[in-house]
């Protein structure tokens, strides 16, 4: 890529329904500074108007029309092809539950073009409070199976290196996707594309790094998991466990650990899922089992 003042750079969002996360999304990202974006919205089957909707409000948005069941990777494979197709120098991945500073593709690309062999990831400060940190750099805990967030606050305005990059907010040079390849649809679907898109692009001589210079603020309550959950069913825990679109997917775990956490990766796999039914499923199991006796009761008259 030959180095320019303002490279092209296409920002490339899958959504489905969440309309009114996505109208607030594209408000900050048409305020940002940078002459020379394009925006890519890929709406997987939204049902609640999503691209009307936007449309109206911000016709200089691309919209493109996914399949119904691509998800997070499929969704953003295609955003990436349109790009790449129409000339994009960097690609943007970011969601629709976020807003943006006002400098943040200015900043990302500033950093990039210092780095040129680097992937650049954002700062992220949870949005409901904006001086705590929810993503400054990420890393491994061999002994536990945690994929986790650094979450200290910048002690400078240097970029920092990281051991994977998320996907909400991160800059990728368009020859990386030559380079590495998409992201893996079929064994990440929905989680772990990303870290799994990082990494390999880090086994290809990329550096993976995070500027504290961008910043975005993400609406950590709006995870599709946690709202689940926040139901108390039962029918919540095999979801999460047998289903490839969430994070705790025993599939797509097992998959990305085998990949990534070396030739102890059964035993770490198994210690993860030992530690979460004791910390979490098995408290959350047994509260829902609590709520359903308690409702049984009220029905049958019975009284305290």
């Amino acid at each position: 890529m030959a180095k320019s003042k303002h490279p092209s750079v296409f920002v490339v969002t899958p959504i489905f329904n969440r309309k009114e996360h996505t109208l607030a999304f594209l408000k900050t990202l048409f305020e940002n500074d940078y002459p020379n974006f394009t925006m890519v919205i890929v709406d997987d089957g939204s049902t609640d108007g999503s691209s009307e909707a936007i449309k109206a409000k911000f016709p200089k948005t691309t919209i493109l029309k996914g399949t119904g069941s691509l998800y997070w990777t499929g969704c953003t494979n295609l955003g990436v092809d349109y790009a790449l197709k129409h000339g994009a120098d960097y690609i943007i991945t970011v969601n629709n539950d976020v807003e943006l500073r006002s400098s943040w593709i200015s900043e990302l690309v500033e950093c990039a073009q210092k780095n040129p062999k680097a992937l650049v990831g954002s700062l992220i400060y949870f949005m409901n409070d904006r001086k705590r940190v929810w993503y400054f750099g990420a890393d491994f805990n061999y002994e536990t199976g945690e994929l986790y967030h650094k979450e200290d606050e910048p002690k400078s305005k240097r970029p920092i290196e990281s051991k994977w990059l998320t996907g909400m907010g991160v800059l990728i040079p368009a020859g990386a996707f030559k380079d590495v390849g998409h992201y893996d649809i079929e064994k990440f679907p929905q989680y772990f594309a990303d870290a799994d898109f990082s990494l390999r692009a880090a086994k290809k001589g990329y550096k993976l790094l995070v500027t504290p210079k961008a910043v975005l603020y993400n609406d950590s309550k709006s995870d599709s998991g946690g709202k689940l959950m926040a139901q108390y069913k039962l029918r919540a825990v095999p979801k999460l466990l047998f289903t490839p679109y969430f994070s705790d997917s025993i599939k797509v775990r097992k998959e990305f650990y085998r990949r990534y956490f070396g030739e102890d990766y059964k035993k770490i796999y198994r210690h993860y899922y030992r530690h979460r039914w004791a910390q979490f499923y098995g408290p959350y199991v047994r509260h829902c089992v609590r709520l359903k006796l308690v409702r049984i009761a009220k029905w049958l008259g019975v009284k305290k």
